[in-house]
């Protein structure tokens, strides 16, 4: 075993308070963490020094503000996992709490085995042993434990929105057989169609959900055509679900998809009817309960596709089969949307799509601004999204990299992408209940002014704003030359 000068583990739900525990949990948590084995405490004692008085150990404020605010969405939504006592007021209270600590707080430690298990704990009312476990929700938090010197020690934790369904989704990567469900969720432009592209083969349908969405366009209904001869006749007009799934059962060879965009802009429920019960997938990955058909003309319309032999037709049953996956994508920042309910979540693997501007699209945008006329994409999605953070803007509203794309960003188009695309949704969304003047002018008082200052190309972000813009471009800039000479 070799620990070098970092460890990092998760923190479960043994570890975790009480109140942010998972709600299947009982009993309260224990003030000791998880180390590793008691066989390797001769390495533990000595990565830490073995625990001597001048030994330093400490979180620093920033990484405390930070995970919280990547936390905040799963304490407002708990679409990973549900928690004991988590929401929005709880996540206020501790945000607040940590808002007032010093910018470094330290405490002491010690170990502890018990023959088996090596644990570091320390003393009741220190901030691993309280604040930190109050904070910290079990299965998609990290903690990092950096050896900064020989007796400095410094603890930072992360959040991996993976991490809970990571041993789902191994599973089904096993056989390209096992239908699975998930949903990839993320802030606007963060890249989830694109996602989702990648994983899909050419054996798909692709929908769009929208607050008009009914079960009779999803899985289909009797509805009226005009034939050749100019005679109104009626057929069952099949949906993306039936159609997939009829291309599923008769093509066990190949796996297919069907992939749901904006999920939530539906009312989930009445669109899946009772399909929602063949959601429930058994180790083989099909449906755990098939249902009976009722609808006889979705019956007569299957038999005729199907055969009158196969066996869903002569059990008059429904069921999703083990070569048919469900991927959907979702932003929950999205207005006017319906939310989903606990029993349909549990059914679903989530997955988050962090903001990564490793891969964006690339161009400049105006900005009138007499020292910087002219700013790159990145840099500006990127400074936009820092001032969102420290506003307490929940992630899933930030800025995605792909929000706006390359083809937005040529000369005559960048203007109008940022006044009326990026700009749009900063005022009327992301800060429709923040302080505007952090990124624009305090002057500005509505957004048809906004467009009409940045159409007659006069500048409109706040000197605050801009001097944050500044120095990212001067960071961006060197970044940008160290890499080119290399």
């Amino acid at each position: 075993m070799n620990i070098s000068t970092n460890i990092s583990r998760p923190l479960v739900d043994s570890f975790v308070h009480r109140k942010v525990k998972l709600l299947k949990t009982k009993g309260s948590g224990e003030a000791k963490f998880h180390i590793g084995s008691a066989e390797n405490r001769g390495e533990f004692d000595s990565f830490f020094n073995s625990y001597a008085d001048e030994n330093i150990y400490y979180f620093k404020k920033k990484n405390l503000l930070e995970f919280l605010l990547k936390e905040k969405f799963e304490f407002y939504y708990q679409f990973i996992n549900q928690y004991k006592e988590v929401s929005p007021k709880y996540w206020d209270s501790v945000y607040d709490e940590v808002l007032v600590l010093p910018e470094e707080v330290t405490f002491k430690l010690t170990s502890f085995n018990d023959g088996k298990r090596y644990y570091i704990r320390s003393d009741s009312g220190d901030i691993f042993n309280d604040l930190v476990r109050r904070i910290s929700l079990p299965l998609i938090s990290i903690l990092t434990i950096e050896k900064e010197d020989k007796n400095k020690f410094l603890f930072t934790l992360d959040v991996d929105f993976n991490k809970s369904s990571q041993s789902v989704e191994e599973e089904t990567r096993v056989s390209v057989n096992k239908g699975y469900n998930k949903i990839i969720y993320g802030a606007p432009g963060a890249g989830k169609s694109a996602s989702v592209s990648k994983i899909v083969s050419e054996h798909y349908i692709r929908t769009v959900f929208h607050p008009e969405t009914q079960y009779s366009d999803f899985i289909g209904c009797l509805k009226p055509h005009k034939d050749k001869s100019g005679s109104i006749t009626y057929s069952f007009r099949k949906g993306p679900f039936i159609q997939i799934l009829e291309q599923a059962l008769l093509d066990k060879q190949n796996h297919y998809f069907l992939v749901i965009e904006e999920l939530n802009r539906a009312n989930t429920a009445a669109v899946f009817g009772e399909i929602f019960q063949l959601l429930d997938r058994d180790d083989e990955g099909k449906s755990e309960y098939p249902i009976l058909i009722q609808d006889e003309d979705l019956y007569d319309a299957l038999e005729e596709t199907l055969g009158s032999e196969h066996k869903f037709i002569v059990k008059r049953q429904l069921m999703i089969p083990s070569n048919l996956s469900i991927i959907a994508t979702m932003n929950s920042s999205d207005q006017a949307v319906f939310p989903l309910d606990t029993a349909f979540k549990r059914r679903w693997i989530f997955e988050y799509l962090p903001i990564d501007f490793t891969n964006c699209a690339t161009g400049e945008i105006p900005i009138h601004h007499a020292v910087l006329p002219n700013v790159e994409w990145k840099t500006l999605a990127q400074t936009i999204n820092a001032v969102l953070v420290q506003l307490k803007v929940v992630e899933d509203k930030l800025i995605g990299p792909w929000f706006i794309k390359d083809s937005d960003l040529v000369e005559d188009q960048a203007e109008q992408t940022f006044i009326g695309k990026v700009c749009s949704y900063l005022w009327d969304d992301a800060l429709k209940y923040k302080n505007k003047d952090e990124i624009f002018k305090s002057d500005i008082h509505g957004y048809g002014e906004l467009y009409q200052r940045y159409s007659n190309q006069k500048p409109i972000f706040s000197d605050k704003f801009m001097e944050i813009l500044q120095i990212t471009q001067d960071v961006d800039t060197d970044t940008s030359n160290k890499t080119e000479a290399e």
